[in-house]
């Protein structure tokens, strides 16, 4: 590649394989995790896949590790510098050349049995889009549970991203129709990305644990929590507008106001004159599960109260 690109193909998939499975991993400055995160990759029990790996202009050992690895599925690629997370993750996807795209992070690890139970059900559910899955904290026995009826999803949206990212398996070709990430949702673009599919099409989480999520202080939901609530107002008042619902300013500020529960005067009154509108309009665009609509905004509701 040109110099002038700043970043170079270090070793690829045999070209004589077309993998079913695109896992594409971005990597900064996580050298204390990345080895871990690979071999949880590469000790998957299936096996068709090919494993794009984007060092995003690490200054620690990251790129070093990453080289020590020898497996014909790796394609690693080095930046001389940062691009930013989404950015090395729509790069992965346009090289990917399987009929599913895994994301993967570079601290978490997938379970053995992850992509084999993820392609699996796929395969069957032509009309699913994307799944993710329940996940447990690494160090602890503890699983969180993510929604997995995708009308309720769709309405859950509207609060916040209701997917781990990492334990996501893609439709290739609906990611190349929606042109994968939006960059400009720096540190939110996994939020918008789920959005936007659901727009589209039913995206769901299984019901079984296929990934371990690491908690630490260098994560950017962390570092960047400010900018990333910043971020996810305007993707959820993007997201209603997709679906068709109308709001003024002041109805979006309000909302913003009341999903992220911030201490603000506002009269009951206010909140379900709002909440009436939305409902009302979802009436006749039939975007949302009406039951289902109504629930959340009785929990906000009575979170409000209290």
């Amino acid at each position: 590649m040109d110099n002038e690109e700043n970043h170079s193909y270090e070793h690829s998939i045999n070209d004589k394989t077309q993998p079913l499975v695109s896992v594409v991993m971005p990597v900064f400055n996580n050298d204390n995790f990345v080895s871990n995160s690979i071999n949880s990759i590469l000790k998957q029990s299936y096996r068709n896949f090919e494993f794009i790996i984007v060092d995003d202009g690490s200054t620690d050992s990251s790129a070093e590790i990453i080289r020590e690895f020898n497996d014909e599925r790796i394609q690693f690629i080095h930046h001389d510098e940062n691009r930013g997370n989404y950015g090395c993750r729509n790069e992965g996807i346009n090289l990917s050349k399987g009929k599913y795209v895994c994301v993967m992070d570079s601290d978490d690890e997938a379970l053995p049995f992850r992509i084999e139970t993820q392609v699996a059900f796929l395969e069957k559910n032509k009309d699913i889009l994307a799944i993710g899955s329940q996940f447990e904290l690494i160090g602890s026995d503890i699983s969180f549970y993510q929604p997995q009826n995708y009308d309720l999803i769709k309405v859950l949206l509207i609060s916040n991203n209701m997917f781990l990212h990492p334990s996501l398996l893609i439709r290739k070709d609906i990611l190349d129709q929606i042109e994968g990430y939006n960059e400009i949702y720096y540190y939110s673009s996994d939020y918008d990305l789920v959005c936007r599919l659901s727009t589209i099409g039913k995206i769901i989480n299984l019901p079984s644990v296929l990934m371990k999520y690491r908690v630490h202080n260098s994560q950017i939901s962390i570092l960047k929590k400010e900018k990333q609530k910043e971020y996810a107002n305007n993707i959820r008042l993007r997201y209603l507008k997709l679906l068709g619902f109308s709001l003024t300013t002041n109805d979006e500020f309000l909302l913003n106001v009341i999903i992220n529960k911030e201490i603000v005067e506002i009269s009951l009154n206010k909140i379900q004159s709002l909440f009436n509108k939305i409902t009302k309009q979802n009436e006749d665009l039939h975007a949302f599960d009406s039951a289902y609509l109504r629930m959340l905004f009785y929990t906000y509701e009575k979170t409000l109260l209290h």
